[in-house]
């Protein structure tokens, strides 16, 4: 029954969702900003939406049954959860006049880069899948650090800028590990990605330039920094990725590799559950 239920959280992107809101609380922390309730949970909803049109839209394209798990039940279920994006949305856009004024104005801008996103896949979508994975970070790691620096101020030091670095590689090399993954999948229901265009070698080699660069950051900070456990929780992040992409045959089994990949947004909890003990 546990199982079932966790399946569904992660066909629905549930885990994704409270991984953004946790990551966005962990920046505040990093930058010593309280970050408002209001904003993270705007966030979340934000993350949800976007995900889930994502994936009906992909659905939407598949004219057989999809072999992917996420994609079939999408494509099963789509008018009910179109509805839900709507109803879900509708309450997002009621909370948007809750947050502070520069959030919001941060906000609009970033819907605005969705938006155009979404209508570039439309108009481009024979050639823009090479960058879908690149701009899909780029978004996430926007999302995450919205509410913390359209409220703060001060000038960003060095380490609050090489953190910004290592969540945009995170992001990029998690989904560029998930399209390796799924080439074959994706092949068959019809879906572009990066490891097509590019190649597995090409791909990988990218994945592994990513993750050594923010473990190169993350040691210099571990040692000369002054958010010590917070790199703790970047190097238990960066560590999953470094599995995914050495033990390969072990986490393609029964979708281990998504699992893992998207709990390593849920690290984070860690920092908050010590200091809640």
């Amino acid at each position: 029954m546990l199982n079932q239920v966790l399946k569904l959280a992660r066909i629905l992107s549930i885990d994704v969702v409270l991984g953004a809101c946790l990551c966005s609380l962990f920046v505040g922390r990093y930058f010593h900003t309280q970050i408002p309730s209001v904003s993270v949970i705007c966030l979340g909803i934000s993350v949800w939406v976007i995900y889930t049109v994502d994936h009906l839209l992909d659905a939407s394209k598949i004219s057989h049954k999809a072999h992917s798990p996420r994609h079939y039940f999408h494509q099963k279920y789509f008018f009910p959860l179109l509805v839900a994006v709507v109803l879900v949305g509708l309450v997002n856009f009621r909370l948007i006049f809750f947050l502070p004024t520069p959030t919001l104005h941060w906000g609009i801008i970033l819907t605005a880069l969705v938006v155009l996103y979404f209508l570039m896949l439309k108009i481009f979508r024979k050639d823009f899948y090479v960058q879908k994975e690149f701009i899909i970070s780029l978004i996430y790691t926007a999302g995450i650090f919205t509410p913390q620096l359209s409220v703060d101020h001060h000038d960003m030091r060095l380490e609050e800028i090489f953190l910004i670095i290592q969540f945009f590689f995170i992001a990029l090399a998690n989904l560029l590990e998930f399209s390796s993954f799924e080439r074959f999948i994706d092949k068959m229901d019809g879906h572009k990605s990066f490891v097509q265009f590019a190649g597995s070698r090409v791909t990988n080699l990218l994945i592994k330039m990513f993750v050594s660069v923010s473990f190169f950051l993350n040691v210099g900070l571990i040692l000369y920094g002054t958010h010590r456990y917070e790199q703790l929780v970047i190097t238990a992040m960066l560590s999953t990725l470094g599995l995914l992409i050495a033990f390969p045959h072990f986490f393609e089994r029964s979708e281990r590799y998504r699992i893992w990949g998207d709990a390593i947004f849920l690290y984070p909890s860690i920092i908050f559950l010590i200091e809640w003990v």
